[in-house]
């Protein structure tokens, strides 16, 4: 593996003396992210020579809070509210591996799990940005009975309430914080194609639809680690179509490894 690997290096610097074009491709791209350890902080390729932009979009991690139990709704309100403004628990280490990461910011939301684990992730090594528009989407209790039931219940069925439209009154409504989301798209990719890469720490559903847009603006999935807590998902472009090669390549490696 030693050897194939010199020869690889060998390849890709005589590749560039003689001018052949050997841009990363969104299927190296997979690969040096499947092939890493999944126990340890995933390593980010952040090679601007690579010809490629990368957005990645990490969940908070786990709110230091007590989720299970019974509530009513007035319970259930006092929960949300908890929720919102809510640390969370201390892990041993940030998703990223941050020598990988050559970057001058981190994009984060606002609210305070988000907040807390940008602070726990990158530290003072980088600066942190956070902005209400990377919030959560909204939901709130429903109103049309006050009898305990489970937390999740409250989670769930509140959250689906206001998709459809019954439980939005005073709050954004589900096309309102499409419409966010689509927007943040949009600036994140204008940020990864001047920066290479972007990294925002945000929340599960509204990570989703800005990957949703992401993806149908053209953006492909090159890494998907669930939906967890600390789960990273990552879309990358290329910058421009890649030119035939003469090099039979590893794909088990990349340029920026």
């Amino acid at each position: 593996m030693k050897f194939k690997s010199t020869v690889l290096v060998l390849l890709l610097v005589v590749s560039q003396l003689i001018g052949i074009t050997q841009n990363l491709t969104i299927t190296d791209l997979k690969n040096f992210y499947k092939n890493q350890e999944q126990d340890k902080p995933l390593k980010i390729c952040n090679d601007s020579s690579a010809g490629i932009f990368q957005v990645v979009l990490i969940r908070h991690g786990e709110p230091n809070l007590n989720k299970k139990g019974w509530r009513n709704r007035d319970e259930a309100v006092q929960f949300f509210l908890d929720y919102d403004s809510s640390i969370v628990i201390p892990f041993d280490h940030g998703p990223l591996d941050l020598i990988s990461i050559n970057l001058d910011t981190i994009f984060h939301s606002s609210i305070p799990r988000a907040h807390h684990t940008a602070q726990l992730s990158f530290g003072d090594s980088f600066n942190l940005s956070g902005s209400y528009n990377f919030r959560e989407f909204e939901r709130k209790p429903l109103k049309w009975f006050n009898v305990k039931m489970p937390t999740k219940f409250w989670t769930t069925f509140s959250r689906l309430s206001w998709m459809m439209g019954c439980n939005d009154k005073n709050i954004e409504t589900f096309k309102e914080a499409k419409d966010r989301a689509k927007s943040n798209a949009g600036s994140l990719s204008l940020q990864a194609e001047d920066k290479n890469v972007v990294i925002l720490v945000a929340h599960g559903l509204h990570n989703n639809y800005v990957k949703k847009y992401l993806r149908k603006s053209g953006w492909k999935k090159v890494h998907n680690s669930g939906n967890d807590y600390l789960s990273v998902k990552i879309l990358a472009r290329e910058l421009q179509p890649v030119k035939k090669r003469y090099v039979r390549r590893n794909y088990a490696k990349c340029p920026c490894s």
